[in-house]
């Protein structure tokens, strides 16, 4: 069943100048925007929009288009066309997602997929500074935010702190929140690696995305004041709802291209 009413929509003009098919997309997105987008939100098929506007499948079809380039939209082959829920955007620089989802008002469900022990790799023991093979905690959640998965989070802690971890706040409560409570250390820094890649199998059935879809991934590493390493892991975001942004900080930009360089033409010519 469409969650908007096509009823409460205002007639076409066609004495406009505006085409049809422009009329109807503008006529969706404020319905759209009026729905308040949640996940699963799907819009009129073609012909209830034929019957309700007495326009063709073409004129349907294109303005379905206009919201699909607008990102409002996603069509989704033989199950319909679907409202996009809102971008969530993250300031890394200053609070952490939890944080920023309370701030904009999105509501946050932490769904737990994991928490076991396990041997660190050499990739983790390099990011903890702890022996190959040293006991390790590794912890997995969904993210569902406005009742739609944006993305995945895996924590890895070394084994004193994770051990001391219980498991009725790993249910909701931010990592760093509970690890700074247990070691009675601050969280001072971290260190982030940004990257993409498309989705696999598995990552497409938890995100509810087609496989090969792009997602964000952020590798990170938290350290205390000391600069000891105390959470490692990564964040897997859908590429469509997540993007971040940060502050680097008030220091000059360093190097000779701040100082409004400019670089020399390209050298071509025969080898």
């Amino acid at each position: 069943m469409s969650g908007i009413d096509l009823a409460s929509l205002d007639d076409l003009d066609p004495q406009s100048l505006r085409p049809l098919y422009q009329q109807l997309a503008d006529r969706l997105a404020r319905a759209i925007a009026a729905a308040g987008v949640v996940s699963g939100l799907r819009l009129p098929s073609e012909a209830e929009c034929v019957r309700r506007f007495g326009v063709s499948r073409l004129t349907v079809r294109q303005a379905m288009g206009v919201l699909e380039t607008d990102g409002l939209v996603r069509r989704v082959a033989g199950r319909g066309t679907f409202a996009v829920p809102r971008p969530v955007e993250h300031d890394m620089s200053a609070s952490s997602f939890e944080e920023d989802m309370i701030e904009t008002q999105m509501a946050v469900e932490p769904r737990l997929l994991s928490w076991k022990a396990g041997d660190a790799t050499e990739h983790v023991a390099r990011a903890l500074r702890i022996p190959v093979g040293a006991g390790i905690w590794r912890l997995e959640r969904l993210r569902i935010v406005d009742a739609a998965p944006l993305g995945l989070e895996v924590r890895i802690l070394a084994d004193q702190i994770g051990a001391k971890l219980k498991l009725d706040g790993l249910q909701m409560e931010p990592v760093f929140a509970m690890v700074q409570r247990i070691t009675g250390r601050k969280l001072h820094r971290i260190e982030h690696m940004v990257g993409c890649h498309g989705a696999d199998e598995r990552e497409a059935r938890l995100l509810d995305v087609p496989r090969g879809a792009p997602l964000l991934w952020r590798e990170h590493t938290y350290f205390d004041a000391e600069g000891e390493p105390m959470i490692h892991g990564h964040n897997i975001f859908r590429g469509d709802r997540y993007r971040f942004r940060f502050e680097t900080g008030t220091q000059p930009i360093r190097g000779r291209l701040a100082e409004s360089t400019v670089l020399p033409p390209r050298q071509t010519g025969t080898a």
